[in-house]
């Protein structure tokens, strides 16, 4: 038996070892040299960046040789894991699935301070967009609508944008449009901005822009909440 770093040197080799040896298969490891899938110790598969569980799966699925864990590698899956990143921006053209709730007339007012925190919230969203973007004008607060526009060099006013302001993620919560806002997008179409501002209690705010959200606007998905509001048969 020739070692690694040394020369040849007589071993004893067992006859039990020797007939399991004859009934195993032999294969190319990593570096083409020819092993015996099942006797290899642990550390060398460690060695090679191979887990024996991995190498035990490979065997029972008959991927013994080089050929075959090719083979296998070459098959298309469309279930193959993305690898970790950033998430790649949607299309110019791209359409959202929305959900349809129902009009509620406004629902129930918040209480004092739940109202103050959404204010102040709000407030924090903004400043840290005009710090970003200072273009933008501020609109009276609570304006219906929208919160920002810009003014060409005319004077009218040419873009609007309404700002939702998350702590968290959108992931979290939605951003939810009212519906004299969804009108107000419907009506000036691109010239129309939404602007998310997540992670506003974190370290590091977020803005997501979206143009035009309600003309992107694809699927509308109508719940169980809308069987109140079903018309009856004519």
């Amino acid at each position: 038996w020739q070692s690694d770093d040394g020369p040849p040197r007589p071993v004893e080799i067992p006859a039990a070892w020797m007939r399991r040896l004859n009934r195993s298969p032999w294969a190319p490891d990593v570096r083409s040299r020819l092993t015996i899938q099942g006797l290899e110790p642990a550390s060398a598969r460690e060695e090679q960046g191979l887990e024996p569980a991995a190498a035990e799966l490979l065997r029972r699925r008959g991927v013994t040789t080089v050929a075959a864990v090719q083979e296998l590698l070459a098959r298309p899956s469309a279930a193959s894991p993305r690898r970790a990143g950033p998430p790649s921006p949607p299309a110019r053209s791209a359409e959202a699935r929305v959900q349809a709730l129902p009009d509620a007339g406004g629902g129930p007012e918040p209480h004092a301070g739940e109202r103050r925190r959404r204010l102040d919230l709000e407030n924090k969203a903004i400043e840290h967009i005009l710090a970003e973007e200072p273009e933008w004008i501020r609109a009276p607060q609570e304006n219906p609508g929208f919160d920002l526009f810009q003014r060409d060099a005319a004077g009218p006013t040419v873009r609007w944008c309404e700002v939702k302001a998350l702590g968290g993620a959108l992931e979290d919560f939605p951003a939810v449009l009212s519906a004299a806002q969804v009108r107000f997008a419907l009506k000036h179409g691109e010239a129309y901005w939404l602007y998310i501002v997540e992670n506003l209690r974190g370290p590091r705010p977020c803005i997501l822009r979206i143009r035009d959200p309600i003309g992107r606007t694809g699927p509308l998905a109508f719940g169980p909440e809308w069987r109140a509001l079903a018309d009856p048969a004519p």
